[in-house]
């Protein structure tokens, strides 16, 4: 277990899952673009600056979690999950458009991210029919 463990700069080059309990470990600027991730403990880790594109992150949990400036380009991750997270801002959600920060300060909260994903989900967006 490596529960509250600083893993700061971390790259996993492996695919396979990690199955652990992370749960309050600094992740901070870590590269795990392409990990599986499903069922791991990520409650109230940091993960600010981290890359999680691509990642599967099916089931695990990150309540608390911060994902300040996080890339998730192409992850596997529910609406429930990010919505349990601590903080998100400045994220690059799934769909690659980046949450409202200091240094992007035109970009969508994720209440309003949500939003916009709800109206394309019930076929509200004209264009993508």
């Amino acid at each position: 277990m490596l529960v509250g463990a600083d893993l700061s700069g971390l790259e996993v080059r492996s695919r396979s899952n990690l199955r652990l309990n992370l749960s309050r470990t600094v992740l901070h600027g870590t590269d795990l673009s392409g990990a599986d991730l499903h069922d791991v403990f990520l409650r109230q880790s940091f993960l600010s600056n981290t890359d999680l594109s691509g990642a599967n992150l099916s089931g695990a949990d990150l309540t608390g979690a911060d994902l300040s400036n996080a890339i998730l380009n192409d992850a596997i991750v529910t609406k429930e999950q990010l919505a349990a997270c601590e903080s998100l801002k400045g994220a690059t959600m799934p769909d690659g458009q980046r949450l409202k920060s200091d240094h992007n300060p035109d970009g969508p909260t994720f209440e309003k991210w949500l939003k916009s994903k709800d109206r394309w989900e019930d076929g509200e967006n004209g264009d993508h029919s």
